[in-house]
């Protein structure tokens, strides 16, 4: 299934949820979608294998019951896993049951440091090491390390209320080195990172005059998020690192804006490896 026809079968699905009325063409595209998922599972997704019984001594087993049970699978199926359900025993148990993937652990400055110099390491790693990990849950997705939108409330705001006391050029050294201690703090987690949150939405770094949602000069944008991947490939080159955004399939102008910002990283020859994410 392409992603055109996964969102059409998205929107369906939400307009059920929402109690509205399906016509009869909405049905039919939807069992046609699902029909065409199920062919595609039969055609990439499954293979054949020959596999061979034999006894101690050798020889064939012949006419024996085998029962095999799949314990793992190369996709990986996750789950945002907020900070706090950490200790929610009836969220682990089906968390565990359910997923292999934590597919947003919470890196959110504000979030994450609210108390200058008190970084929420510990909490992070105790839950890696010691329940995700022993239960098998060994791929994470950090979401995220720069984001220029602020909200919430502390000890639960987007970017740190501290930082503001400092002057613009020591904000921007104070993120360099809060990119750099976390990639570095995590280096031995099967981690992805999301470097950049919503760059070509969201105002540039130091502009915290405008509003959140503001679509910036694209020169002004690539200035910082350039920056920030190129400190977090600095202390782990062999980091996975990301972009985040939205609206990119179902807006022209904010496709185009993305596309135009990876150009400008190329052009740049950046010597990291930059991936991007996109959730509609």
């Amino acid at each position: 299934m392409n992603r055109r026809g996964f969102l059409k079968a998205m929107s369906s699905a939400l307009a059920a949820c929402q109690g509205k009325e399906i016509g009869k063409a909405s049905i039919d595209n939807s069992n046609e979608i699902l029909s065409q998922a199920a062919r595609g599972i039969e055609k990439h997704r499954k293979g054949e294998e020959l596999l061979e019984f034999r006894q101690l001594n050798g020889s064939p087993s012949v006419g024996v019951s085998v029962q095999v049970t799949q314990q793992s699978h190369d996709f990986l199926f996750g789950c945002p896993h907020r900070p706090k359900h950490y200790n929610d025993q009836r969220h682990l148990q089906h968390f565990k049951r359910l997923f292999s993937f934590v597919a947003l652990l919470e890196f959110n400055w504000g979030q994450y440091e609210p108390d200058e110099g008190k970084p929420l390491v510990e909490e992070r790693r105790c839950f890696i090491f010691d329940w995700c990990i022993p239960n098998g849950i060994e791929h994470f997705y950090a979401h995220m390390l720069v984001w220029t939108r602020q909200c919430g409330k502390y000890p639960k705001t987007a970017l740190p209320l501290w930082l503001f006391r400092y002057e613009p050029k020591t904000q921007y050294e104070l993120l360099k080195k809060r990119i750099q201690r976390e990639v570095k703090d995590y280096s031995d987690v099967d981690i992805v990172w999301d470097v950049v949150n919503e760059p070509i939405h969201c105002r540039a770094w130091d502009e915290w005059r405008k509003p959140n949602r503001f679509d910036e000069p694209l020169d002004k944008v690539f200035a910082y998020v350039s920056d920030a991947l190129h400190w977090a490939h600095e202390a782990n080159p062999k980091a996975t690192l990301l972009i985040n955004e939205y609206d990119l399939f179902a807006s022209k102008h904010y496709r185009d804006r993305f596309l135009r910002l990876l150009e400008m990283i190329l052009d740049k020859k950046c010597s990291h490896p930059c991936h991007w994410n996109s959730g509609t």
